[in-house]
C-alpha cells in the first residue's frame, strides 16, 4: 500500500483531507518515543502513627521499626525480606514515615 500524497489521491483522498492523512500517519509513527517513560519502582512511602500505651509518644522520640509484607491477612507467606529501619524519630502525635521497597 503506497502512504505517499500520490498514492492516497488514486484513492480518492484529496485536499485538506490527504494533509489530515499525512499528518496522522506522521503522528502515529512518531508519538511512541515522545512519550517514553521510565519504569517504575516498587519503592513506596509508607506513614503509620505510634502509639505507646495508647498515647502519641512526644515528638523526637527514637524508634526502631520492622516490616513484612505477607501474601494473605492470615497464614500467609513472606513476600521480599524484613525491612529494617533503626532510629526512626517520630513527628506531632506520634506520626512516622518510611520509604519501603519490597522488590
Amino acid at each position: 500500500m503506497n502512504l505517499s500524497l500520490a498514492g492516497l489521491r488514486r484513492f480518492g483522498v484529496t485536499g485538506h483531507a490527504c494533509l489530515g492523512v499525512g499528518l496522522l500517519v506522521w503522528l502515529l509513527v512518531t508519538a511512541p518515543g515522545a512519550y517514553a517513560q521510565a519504569p517504575l519502582s516498587t519503592a513506596f512511602t509508607y506513614q503509620g502513627r505510634i502509639l505507646d500505651g495508647g498515647v502519641a509518644p512526644p515528638a523526637g522520640t527514637i524508634y526502631d521499626l520492622q516490616f513484612k509484607l505477607f501474601n494473605a491477612l492470615v497464614a500467609g507467606a513472606q513476600i521480599g525480606s524484613t525491612l529494617t529501619f533503626d532510629n526512626v524519630a517520630v513527628g506531632a502525635n506520634g506520626v512516622f514515615t518510611v520509604s519501603l521497597d519490597f522488590g
